[in-house]
């Protein structure tokens, strides 16, 4: 384990990075299910984790909550998590919707959940595009990409070897600098570009404008691959994940000089915001290694399919495109529809192109 010791610089992890007691957390944000709620929960980790939001409480900082979870299905373990005085300022719930938690109610913001819907359609348009533009330019600069798969919102690269990654990495980062909701992230010989998941990424930006907080200034917990949406520069610089996070979820923490607690669910990430108050992080898992990347093959064989399934939904669409138009001239033919004698217009007018073509 990479433990703070007197031969790091002081105000240093083991990974070179600012510990957060030289910094002010103002919001932790972390999400709910397997993070912090789960079936193993104790009621000694609902008040070891009461015991650390108060320190950070009387800090100065609030805390958001971050669930897939609707407001009626997030509404028991709300009620469990009460009952221990443990009430977020904030819930974004449905991954989109913002509440703001008053005693034990759940009050929908009209304004901050608007703002997070049109800021993430922005975005959602935009961004595909620029993923698209950063694989021209990769596949343009580097000659030894081995394998290369463009998605909506994912870019994943294989290239000869480590140093070609990182240079990779460190030219697509360069690229999108100025995209924030854009992750790059390098394992050995892959590098992957992501964009965020949006609707929560943006809720919890417009509680941070909202507040007047930094992403310097908050600390995200989290533990499985969609957490990782909220552990980059755009939303906190401070970051940790629970003994169960998955093994993307620790290796991006341990990137990020993050804390990986020794302990699961609630009890760990009390053990982060400790860590964090602290400022003794242990940057990487239990035993020190990670889970295996794919490998070549894997990557080649899911750009196959990838490309096989693309295709197919391409078919299926030029069916359903077909099947509407035929149904539209149904309509039209019967005078079922507004206009239906000028959309049958040009039908008749091919009709009768073909009946002449075949008459001679």
């Amino acid at each position: 384990m990479n433990e703070v010791g007197p031969e790091i610089n002081e105000g240093e992890t083991d990974t070179g990075v600012a510990l957060s007691t030289d910094k002010q957390i103002r919001l932790l944000a972390t999400e709910f299910d397997g993070t912090l709620y789960g079936s193993s929960v104790t009621p000694e980790q609902y008040e070891l984790f009461a015991v650390q939001l108060k320190q950070l409480r009387d800090r100065g900082a609030i805390w958001i909550v971050c669930s897939g979870r609707s407001r009626r299905l997030f509404q028991p373990p709300y009620r469990t998590f009460s009952s221990y005085d443990l009430r977020p300022e904030f819930a974004v719930l449905s991954n989109q919707l913002v509440y703001r938690a008053i005693g034990d109610r759940l009050i929908f913001d009209l304004w901050l959940t608007s703002r997070a819907f049109l800021r993430g359609l922005w975005c959602r348009i935009s961004l595909p595009y620029e993923l698209r533009r950063i694989a021209k330019l990769v596949n343009n600069h580097f000659p030894h990409v081995r394998a290369l798969r463009v998605r909506a919102h994912r870019l994943d690269i294989m290239v000869s070897d480590d140093s070609v990654a990182h240079d990779v990495a460190a030219f697509m980062r360069e690229e999108t600098i100025d995209e924030p909701l854009i992750q790059v992230d390098e394992d050995r010989n892959v590098v992957e570009a992501r964009i965020s998941s949006l609707d929560k990424v943006v809720a919890v930006a417009e509680v941070q404008i909202a507040r007047g907080i930094s992403p310097q200034e908050t600390l995200v917990i989290g533990a499985g691959l969609h957490d990782r949406s909220l552990m980059n520069e755009s939303v906190g610089t401070l970051t940790g994940c629970p003994a169960n996070a998955t093994t993307r979820a620790l290796r991006h923490v341990s990137q990020a000089g993050g804390h990986i607690a020794r302990t699961p669910l609630l009890g760990g990430a009390a053990e982060c915001i400790a860590a964090h108050l602290s400022g003794e992080i242990l940057s990487t898992p239990p035993g020190g290694a990670f889970g295996a990347h794919p490998s070549l093959s894997t990557i080649k064989e899911q750009v196959r399919q990838h490309a096989v399934s693309g295709q197919g939904r391409k078919l299926e669409m030029a069916v359903i495109v077909a099947a509407v138009g035929v149904g539209l001239l149904v309509l039209a033919s019967f005078g079922l529809l507004p206009f239906s004698r000028i959309i049958m217009k040009p039908f008749y007018w091919i009709m009768r192109v073909l009946g002449d073509a075949l008459a001679h």
